[in-house]
C-alpha cells in the first residue's frame, strides 16, 4: 500500500511536468497493486466489515441474574425424618443461545436428625432455545453432611434436567428435577439428595 501511495505522488509529479505517457504507466502499476491487495485480503479471510475480525469470534456479553429457589426433596444413606426440603440460591450467568453457567449454594434438611449443604458450580444446556425452554444441567462442588452426630465433607457432584420460562425476558422461571451426592473418605454408601424444585431468575 505505501509502495501505491509513492506511485501516485510520482504520477501526479509528471503530469504536472506534462508527461501523460509515464502518468498513465504509473497509474496502471497503482491499479494493479490495490487489486493484488484486495484478492489477498479474500483469500486470507479477512472480515473488513467486523473490524478485520474472524468472523464467528465476536464476543457476547453474559446476562447475570439472581437465583432462589426452593421444593421437596429426599435425603438418602442418611438418617432423615420422612420428607426434607431443599433450599438454594446463588447467581447464573446466561452466556450462550445455547448454555448457561452458575455458582450455587443449597441446603436440604428434615428440621430434625439431618442436613445437607453444599456449593457449587456448573453448566445447563439448552438443546432447543426459546422462550420455554428444556435443559439438562450439570455441577460439582464441595458438600458437607450432619447425620446423627457425624459431620462428613466431600467433592459434590450433581445432575439436572428441566425446564427454564421465559428465558427471553429479563426475569424467568425454573423448573428441575435434580440428583446430588456427596463423595467422602469413609468409602460407605455415599450421602445423596433427590429433590423437585422451583427457582426465579431475576
Amino acid at each position: 500500500m505505501l509502495y501505491a501511495l509513492m506511485l501516485v505522488f510520482l504520477s501526479a509529479a509528471f503530469c504536472s511536468a506534462g508527461d501523460p505517457d509515464t502518468t498513465e504507466e504509473l497509474l496502471s502499476d497503482v491499479d494493479i497493486i490495490i487489486n493484488e491487495q484486495d484478492s489477498s485480503d479474500t483469500i486470507s479471510g479477512a472480515d473488513t466489515s467486523n473490524g478485520g475480525k474472524p468472523a464467528g469470534l465476536s464476543k457476547k456479553k453474559a446476562t447475570r441474574f439472581t437465583a432462589f429457589g426452593f421444593g421437596p426433596a429426599n435425603l438418602d444413606n442418611i438418617e432423615s425424618a420422612g420428607l426434607a426440603y431443599n433450599f438454594y440460591g446463588g447467581s447464573y450467568w446466561d452466556v450462550a443461545r445455547y448454555a448457561g453457567l452458575k455458582l450455587l449454594t443449597e441446603a436440604t434438611t428434615d428440621f430434625d436428625h439431618s442436613i445437607l449443604a453444599g456449593i457449587s458450580i456448573g453448566a445447563n444446556l439448552y438443546p432447543v432455545p426459546s422462550d420455554i425452554s428444556p435443559f439438562i444441567g450439570g455441577d460439582m462442588g464441595f458438600g458437607y453432611t450432619r447425620a446423627s452426630g457425624d459431620n462428613f465433607f466431600g467433592l459434590s457432584f450433581g445432575g439436572s434436567a428441566g425446564f427454564q420460562f421465559f428465558r427471553t425476558s429479563d426475569v424467568q422461571l425454573n423448573a428441575e428435577v435434580k440428583a446430588y451426592v456427596i463423595v467422602d473418605r469413609s468409602g460407605k454408601d455415599y450421602p445423596a439428595n433427590y429433590m423437585a424444585r422451583l427457582g426465579i431468575f431475576f
